[in-house]
Protein backbone atom coordinates (compact mmCIF):
# COMPACT_ATOMS: atom_id res chain seq x y z
CA UNK A 1 0.00 0.00 0.00
CA UNK A 2 2.89 2.44 0.51
CA UNK A 3 4.25 1.53 -2.66
CA UNK A 4 0.93 2.24 -4.33
CA UNK A 5 0.59 5.74 -2.21
CA UNK A 6 4.37 6.62 -3.15
CA UNK A 7 3.40 5.83 -6.69
CA UNK A 8 0.65 8.15 -7.20
CA UNK A 9 2.76 10.71 -5.32
CA UNK A 10 5.24 10.24 -8.02
CA UNK A 11 2.71 10.55 -10.59
CA UNK A 12 1.11 13.71 -9.75
CA UNK A 13 4.43 15.46 -9.07
CA UNK A 14 6.12 14.46 -12.95
CA UNK A 15 2.51 15.34 -14.04
CA UNK A 16 2.62 19.18 -11.87
CA UNK A 17 6.12 19.51 -13.02
CA UNK A 18 6.26 18.65 -16.33
CA UNK A 19 2.85 20.75 -16.58
CA UNK A 20 1.91 17.51 -18.93
CA UNK A 21 4.32 18.55 -22.05
CA UNK A 22 5.50 15.19 -23.12
CA UNK A 23 8.85 15.98 -23.68
CA UNK A 24 9.02 17.48 -19.86
CA UNK A 25 7.70 14.26 -18.96
CA UNK A 26 10.45 11.99 -20.93
CA UNK A 27 13.26 15.10 -19.49
CA UNK A 28 12.14 14.02 -16.18
CA UNK A 29 11.66 10.45 -16.14
CA UNK A 30 14.91 10.19 -17.73
CA UNK A 31 16.44 11.91 -14.31
CA UNK A 32 14.96 9.26 -12.94
CA UNK A 33 16.78 6.78 -14.62
CA UNK A 34 20.09 8.55 -14.27
CA UNK A 35 19.72 8.53 -10.43
CA UNK A 36 18.89 5.53 -10.44
CA UNK A 37 15.13 5.79 -9.57
CA UNK A 38 15.92 6.97 -6.73
CA UNK A 39 13.08 8.91 -5.25
CA UNK A 40 13.08 10.81 -1.74
CA UNK A 41 9.45 11.48 -0.75
CA UNK A 42 9.25 14.30 1.77
CA UNK A 43 6.33 15.65 3.01
CA UNK A 44 4.29 13.59 0.42
CA UNK A 45 6.14 15.24 -2.14
CA UNK A 46 8.38 13.91 -4.76
CA UNK A 47 11.20 16.04 -3.68
CA UNK A 48 12.43 18.65 -1.68
CA UNK A 49 11.52 22.04 -2.26
CA UNK A 50 15.26 23.01 -3.73
CA UNK A 51 15.31 19.99 -5.86
CA UNK A 52 11.61 20.43 -7.31
CA UNK A 53 13.20 23.96 -8.26
CA UNK A 54 16.31 22.30 -9.76
CA UNK A 55 14.00 19.44 -11.58
CA UNK A 56 11.80 21.90 -13.29
CA UNK A 57 14.26 24.47 -14.20
CA UNK A 58 16.74 21.70 -16.07
CA UNK A 59 13.92 19.97 -17.36
CA UNK A 60 10.92 21.67 -18.56
CA UNK A 61 11.73 25.86 -18.15
CA UNK A 62 14.95 25.72 -19.88
CA UNK A 63 14.68 23.51 -22.36
CA UNK A 64 10.78 23.57 -23.49
CA UNK A 65 9.50 26.69 -21.77
CA UNK A 66 11.92 29.17 -22.84
CA UNK A 67 12.37 27.59 -26.66
CA UNK A 68 8.87 28.03 -26.60
CA UNK A 69 8.08 31.35 -26.06
CA UNK A 70 11.59 32.71 -27.39
CA UNK A 71 10.55 32.03 -30.92
CA UNK A 72 7.90 35.15 -30.14
CA UNK A 73 9.91 38.00 -30.98
CA UNK A 74 7.24 40.42 -29.45
CA UNK A 75 7.43 40.87 -25.67
CA UNK A 76 3.84 42.08 -25.57
CA UNK A 77 2.65 39.06 -27.09
CA UNK A 78 4.77 36.39 -25.25
CA UNK A 79 3.80 38.49 -21.78
CA UNK A 80 -0.21 37.99 -22.74
CA UNK A 81 0.49 34.69 -23.51
CA UNK A 82 1.86 33.75 -20.30
CA UNK A 83 -1.18 35.76 -18.13
CA UNK A 84 -3.66 34.29 -20.30
CA UNK A 85 -2.47 31.24 -19.33
CA UNK A 86 -4.38 31.46 -16.26
CA UNK A 87 -7.63 31.74 -17.92
CA UNK A 88 -9.14 28.49 -19.68
CA UNK A 89 -10.75 30.41 -22.33
CA UNK A 90 -10.84 34.20 -23.22
CA UNK A 91 -12.10 36.79 -25.38
CA UNK A 92 -11.33 40.17 -26.14
CA UNK A 93 -13.75 41.61 -22.82
CA UNK A 94 -10.83 39.30 -20.99
CA UNK A 95 -8.48 41.63 -22.00
CA UNK A 96 -10.09 44.50 -21.34
CA UNK A 97 -10.39 43.42 -17.87
CA UNK A 98 -7.11 42.87 -17.83
CA UNK A 99 -5.46 46.25 -19.01
CA UNK A 100 -8.80 47.87 -16.62
CA UNK A 101 -6.63 47.72 -13.42
CA UNK A 102 -4.90 50.26 -11.79
CA UNK A 103 -1.99 48.56 -12.37
CA UNK A 104 -2.54 46.68 -15.82
CA UNK A 105 -1.60 43.46 -16.28
CA UNK A 106 -1.53 44.18 -20.38
CA UNK A 107 -0.50 47.60 -21.17
CA UNK A 108 -3.83 49.56 -21.91
CA UNK A 109 -2.25 50.39 -25.80
CA UNK A 110 -2.47 47.45 -26.87
CA UNK A 111 -5.44 46.57 -29.13
CA UNK A 112 -6.99 43.78 -27.67
CA UNK A 113 -8.88 42.63 -30.92
CA UNK A 114 -5.37 42.77 -32.45
CA UNK A 115 -3.63 41.02 -29.45
CA UNK A 116 -5.78 38.19 -30.23
CA UNK A 117 -5.02 38.05 -33.70
CA UNK A 118 -1.61 38.14 -32.84
CA UNK A 119 -1.62 35.12 -29.76
CA UNK A 120 -3.43 33.01 -32.93
CA UNK A 121 -0.86 33.97 -35.26
CA UNK A 122 1.63 32.26 -33.03
CA UNK A 123 0.59 28.60 -33.40
CA UNK A 124 -0.07 28.36 -29.71
CA UNK A 125 -4.06 29.95 -29.69
CA UNK A 126 -6.62 28.56 -30.73
CA UNK A 127 -9.55 31.06 -32.11
CA UNK A 128 -13.15 30.84 -31.12
CA UNK A 129 -14.72 28.07 -33.51
CA UNK A 130 -19.02 27.55 -33.46
CA UNK A 131 -19.00 25.40 -30.28
CA UNK A 132 -17.02 27.24 -28.40
CA UNK A 133 -16.68 31.48 -28.88
CA UNK A 134 -13.66 31.70 -26.85
CA UNK A 135 -9.95 31.78 -27.38
CA UNK A 136 -8.12 28.86 -25.59
CA UNK A 137 -4.46 27.64 -25.33
CA UNK A 138 -4.00 24.09 -24.72
CA UNK A 139 -0.58 24.07 -26.00
CA UNK A 140 1.53 25.65 -23.14
CA UNK A 141 -0.97 26.70 -20.89
CA UNK A 142 0.12 24.18 -18.21
CA UNK A 143 3.78 24.70 -18.76
CA UNK A 144 3.15 28.76 -18.13
CA UNK A 145 0.98 27.89 -15.06
CA UNK A 146 3.73 25.59 -13.74
CA UNK A 147 6.27 28.05 -14.22
CA UNK A 148 4.43 31.07 -12.81
CA UNK A 149 3.98 29.37 -9.53
CA UNK A 150 7.68 28.52 -9.33
CA UNK A 151 8.93 32.03 -10.24
CA UNK A 152 5.75 34.02 -9.38
CA UNK A 153 2.98 32.95 -7.29
CA UNK A 154 1.58 36.14 -5.63
CA UNK A 155 1.37 36.79 -9.04
CA UNK A 156 -0.37 33.61 -10.12
CA UNK A 157 -2.95 34.00 -6.91
CA UNK A 158 -3.57 37.52 -8.00
CA UNK A 159 -4.61 36.36 -11.69
CA UNK A 160 -6.72 33.88 -9.77
CA UNK A 161 -8.18 36.29 -7.83
CA UNK A 162 -8.95 38.60 -10.63
CA UNK A 163 -10.30 35.46 -12.96
CA UNK A 164 -13.23 34.64 -10.49
CA UNK A 165 -14.26 38.36 -10.26
CA UNK A 166 -14.40 38.11 -14.39
CA UNK A 167 -15.85 34.86 -14.72
CA UNK A 168 -18.46 35.92 -11.49
CA UNK A 169 -19.29 39.13 -13.79
CA UNK A 170 -19.91 37.17 -17.05
CA UNK A 171 -22.22 34.63 -15.25
CA UNK A 172 -24.21 37.92 -14.01
CA UNK A 173 -23.80 39.05 -17.73
CA UNK A 174 -21.36 41.73 -17.08
CA UNK A 175 -18.30 42.46 -17.56
CA UNK A 176 -16.06 43.90 -14.81
CA UNK A 177 -17.09 46.82 -14.68
CA UNK A 178 -20.52 46.19 -14.20
CA UNK A 179 -21.26 46.79 -17.99
CA UNK A 180 -23.83 44.68 -19.64
CA UNK A 181 -22.21 42.40 -22.46
CA UNK A 182 -23.69 41.08 -25.34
Amino acid sequence: SSSSAASDVYKRQVAFLSGGHPGSIKRILQNFVERDWGVILVERRLYPPEERDRLFREHVEEPVINKILGRILDPNVREALRILGVFRRFDEHTIEALQSRRRPYISKSVDSQELLDQLVSTGLVRPPVPRDPFYSDAIVRNLILVQMQFNSLNRYLQLNRLACKIYDAWIKGQDIKGNPLN
